[in-house]
């Protein structure tokens, strides 16, 4: 039986093969570069698929002339293409693909590494760079290795002030900054079925520190009821009995509040051994777990309190 990765591309892990693109997304910093090589390739018209995206996140507002001119000149290809465009202040691209967007089943490639964030939903999603993006726009498909499956066995619930972030910076830490290296990170287990679509997004997002070429949940009732939120009606994915490459296991109510500590994110310490530390700076956002729900959490933590 097949891995949901390989259920969606099709093939067995190791095989080489091309497939039709859904969606493809691109940033103001990547988009101007798949702009420009696009342009190169000789291409006059754009792919009638996939869907194209263009969402300016990174450099907002631009920081100099020369990034404000190659920003006009990417916003007016989108406008002018009809291209999906979403202007400074519409969101971080990441985010804005997963509200109501993408879709259970669904072959996803943005031109950024944390690409991987919407295999949350029960898609392919993975990252690529300028040039393979440009092929996108011109073919409208492109090439993978079916990557081998790591699946991470999840169960109980978080509790104890543990996040979604800190089960992040579990797995992480216990692959290493490529112990996942080329594979697809498959959460499984009755543990999964406690996230919300929060956590989820969180914890494929970060697949990509550990080497991995995305991260996948299999699309249920609770992402079943996100998308329709959204105005969206999908199918369940069933999981299969399959073959692992390897296998972890994590009880989420074992999961601790931890921080990765500078250099490197696999670095990772529980937040009681820091206890003391002096903070120079806090920053609440980020594609990996600024959302709205964070932001509340944050909120209610200062409430009535002096920074």
């Amino acid at each position: 039986m097949s891995t949901l990765a390989e259920r969606i591309l099709g093939a067995s892990a190791g095989e080489y093969v091309d497939r039709k693109v859904d969606r493809a997304y691109v940033h103001d910093g990547t988009g101007v570069l798949t702009l420009e090589t696009w342009k190169q390739m000789g291409a006059e018209r754009l792919s009638d698929l996939p869907q194209l995206y263009v969402l300016f996140d990174h450099i907002v507002p631009a920081n100099n002339s020369t990034t404000a001119t190659l920003q006009h000149e990417l916003r007016g290809f989108a406008c002018g293409s009809f291209l999906h465009f979403s202007d400074i202040g519409g969101g971080i691209c990441h985010q804005l693909m997963s509200e109501g967007i993408v879709l259970p089943g669904e072959v996803v490639v943005g031109a950024d590494s944390h690409s991987c964030t919407p295999g949350a939903f029960g898609a392919f999603a993975t990252g690529v760079g300028a040039t393979d993006m440009a092929a996108i726009w011109l073919t409208g498909e492109t090439w993978f290795r079916v990557p081998d499956s790591i699946g991470i066995h999840l169960s109980g619930s978080l509790g104890g002030g543990a996040e979604a972030k800190d089960l992040a910076l579990s797995y992480v830490s216990r692959l290493g900054l490529d112990g996942g290296t080329y594979c697809a990170l498959e959460f499984i287990g009755d543990g999964a079925a406690t996230l919300q679509m929060d956590d989820r997004l969180t914890l494929c997002n970060l697949s990509v520190e550990t080497g991995a070429k995305t991260g996948m949940f299999y699309a249920d009732s609770i992402t079943l009821r996100y998308l329709a939120a959204a105005g969206q009606k999908v199918r369940p994915q069933v999981p299969e009995p399959c073959t692992y490459t390897r296998e972890l296991e994590f009880d989420l109510s074992d999961i601790v509040p931890l921080v990765a500590v500078s250099p490197r994110v696999d670095t990772v310490k529980p937040v009681q051994d820091l206890a003391g530390l002096s903070l120079d700076q806090v920053f609440i956002g980020t594609c990996t777990n600024g959302r709205y729900s964070d932001l509340a959490r944050c909120a209610k933590i200062v409430r009535g309190k002096k920074v």
